[in-house]
């Protein structure tokens, strides 16, 4: 996760999920600015920040694994199948 002045961006290892909130316009994040076509230029230049942070910082993140016990998934595998008060709106 990263955030500037404005933005908040999230990424996750599992089904490749990310979040992008507008915290002015938005600051309980309450909608994912993910997919609004508005947002793309935002949202190139958040995953090209997180990405430069890697590069520079040698983070492993992308490469990392994850498991999950099937007894605590209540949704199919990705996080855009989240559920609940903390799954992902669009906005």
């Amino acid at each position: 996760m990263l955030r500037t002045e404005r933005y908040k961006y999230t990424r996750y290892i599992e089904g490749n999920g990310e979040e992008l909130y507008d915290l002015e316009n938005d600051p309980g994040e309450t909608r994912t600015l993910i997919h609004n076509p508005k947002y793309a230029a935002v949202l190139g230049e958040h995953r090209e920040l997180l990405n430069k942070h890697l590069r520079e910082t040698n983070d492993d993140f992308l490469n990392l694994s994850y498991k999950v016990d099937k007894r605590w998934r209540s949704h199919k595998l990705g996080y855009p199948n989240h559920k609940g008060p903390t799954a992902p709106m669009v906005g």
